[in-house]
């Protein structure tokens, strides 16, 4: 992870003042703020489809997601210059209010932004992805965490409306496609408990 910090803030937080062996308050102070000379992380190569996203402006950012974003800090630095944020097509904006609205009744989730795409979180970890027309796959869809097993039942019972998704399916995510015929609504908001359930604290998750 590139640090956001001047390359000098570990010396000067470390910098003592050896007259009277005491730290120097005001240096210690001024290590800890992000250094302004610092250049933005340089485009990065997206291995699904060989291209170059280049880094993106905090200004572009959606109003409404910097709150989130602030308090995420780093990550969603990282996440929201590398990774232009993706607009939702016509015919995905009803389902993902729907998702919102499933998302956020649960205990502290919160919607954010994770590398480009709507998301929700609790514990400022991800739940659930929306992804709409991912690298072109032709999908609406959500990615949730699943328990143990249930990856591999749910693609083998029904691989049309089922898929292992990228770059977290290995981790037993699984892929919910919200634009085949019917979606059953009772089961993605099951699914989404269950996502919630595994990410949030058993405090949380016992409410």
């Amino acid at each position: 992870m590139l640090p956001l910090w001047s390359s000098k803030s570990s010396q000067n937080v470390a910098s003592i003042d050896e007259q009277n062996g005491t730290a120097n308050a005001s240096v210690a102070a001024s290590a800890l703020k992000p250094s302004t000379a610092a250049s933005p992380p340089p485009p990065v190569s997206d291995s699904s489809d060989g291209k170059r996203h280049p880094p993106m402006s905090t200004s572009a950012v959606q109003k409404s997601a910097l709150p989130n974003l602030i308090a995420r800090g780093y990550e969603a630095y990282y996440s929201t210059t590398m990774h232009p944020i993706m607009p939702t097509s016509k015919a995905g904006k009803p389902l993902l209010a729907k998702i919102e609205r499933i998302a956020l009744a649960l205990p502290s989730a919160a919607k954010t932004i994770n590398h480009g795409r709507p998301a929700f979180s609790v514990n400022e970890k991800s739940f659930v992805m929306f992804l709409d027309n991912h690298h072109n796959d032709g999908r609406i869809a959500i990615w949730c965490k699943a328990p143990p097993g249930d990856q591999a039942d749910m693609v083998e019972s029904d691989p049309k409306r089922y898929f292992v998704p990228p770059y977290v399916g290995p981790r037993g995510w699984i892929g919910v496609r919200l634009d085949v015929a019917r979606p059953n609504w009772k089961t993605i908001a099951t699914i989404i408990h269950e996502s919630y359930k595994l990410t949030a604290t058993k405090r949380l998750a016992s409410r």
